[in-house]
């Protein structure tokens, strides 16, 4: 609820340029943030009178995000009590990830959802009904690819394309360079740096943070930064793997919402620029949620 609203009213009203200017978007945003969206030259964040930008989050990828992994631990909760205001909340929120207009965050969001999909008919059904539930996705995906433009905005492909081909550069950027820098990366600003000279020398214009976790961690602190990354990831999607594999019903199910709420972060991390553990709205929830699942855990084994 608290991100729904300000993304669904301010995304599709004339108040959201207003609420950029108040006093409480200050609390709500970072101020560098807020900088940014004014002063930056060239940023993720398009100028706030032409953007479709919501409220608490002007980036819609990680607004997308933010209610994706949120749509997953309702979801979890969900499947536990069956109460229906959890219902409820998965309701609003997937309708939230819809209305960010995230090209990322849609397409994770659906992708996680088809994946449960064939985890229940493969546990539950017979291989003939797998079989077809298989090929009904398949050609759901087939319309739904087909028909973007029309489900998701007329500019949607565009605004995707557009958006790999920006990441693709960055990607490539690391790579020629990795193997000179692969030991401590460029430093702290060294990337930045480095992608102004690479803009000026190569007459481009891209975007100058790295948008992939794993990239981010090497340019700042090298390739020991990297691997450390990926343990860290690795230890929390193991943690919730050893739970779905528990006889107790609901440590089961807790286990499938800390694999589905951390994946769709990790996954939307590795094209956005938010980092390993560097949104604080986001990693507050994941983290919480995370506790109490570890919190459950031990407690029914004593």
């Amino acid at each position: 609820i608290f991100s729904f609203c300000p993304e669904v009213i301010f995304r599709y009203s004339g108040i959201r340029l207003g609420f950029l200017k108040i006093f409480i978007s200050k609390i709500c945003i970072n101020p560098n943030i807020l900088y940014d969206i004014y002063h930056g030259s060239n940023s993720s964040y398009s100028p706030p009178a032409t953007s479709n930008s919501g409220g608490f989050f002007p980036n819609p990828n990680v607004a997308g995000a933010f209610l994706g992994i949120n749509y997953f631990i309702a979801r979890s909760l969900y499947t536990i009590n069956s109460e229906k205001k959890y219902l409820l909340f998965c309701v609003i929120i997937a309708t939230g990830v819809f209305a960010t207009g995230s090209n990322g965050a849609i397409l994770i969001w659906l992708i996680l959802n088809f994946s449960i999909i064939l985890c229940l008919c493969r546990r539950r059904y017979s291989t003939t009904i797998f079989t077809w539930t298989i090929c009904l996705l398949l050609i759901c995906c087939g319309i739904i690819f087909a028909e973007m433009n029309w489900i998701f905005g007329s500019d949607f492909v565009d605004r995707f394309m557009r958006s790999i081909n920006s990441r693709m550069e960055l990607f490539s950027f690391a790579y020629s360079n990795f193997s000179s820098h692969w030991l401590v990366g460029f430093g702290f600003g060294g990337w930045e740096k480095e992608m102004v000279n690479y803009e000026t020398v190569n007459h481009v214009r891209t975007l100058h943070a790295p948008h992939n976790t794993l990239v981010a961690l090497w340019a700042s602190s090298g390739i020991i930064a990297v691997i450390l990354g990926i343990l860290f990831i690795y230890s929390i999607l193991r943690f919730g793997y050893n739970l779905t594999k528990a006889l107790d019903i609901e440590l089961n199910k807790l286990g499938y919402g800390v694999i589905l709420s951390f994946s769709f972060y990790f996954i939307q991390g590795m094209g956005e620029n938010y980092g390993l553990i560097g949104e604080e709205r986001m990693c507050v929830i994941l983290f919480v949620f995370l506790g109490y699942v570890y919190a459950q855990e031990k407690s029914r084994c004593l």
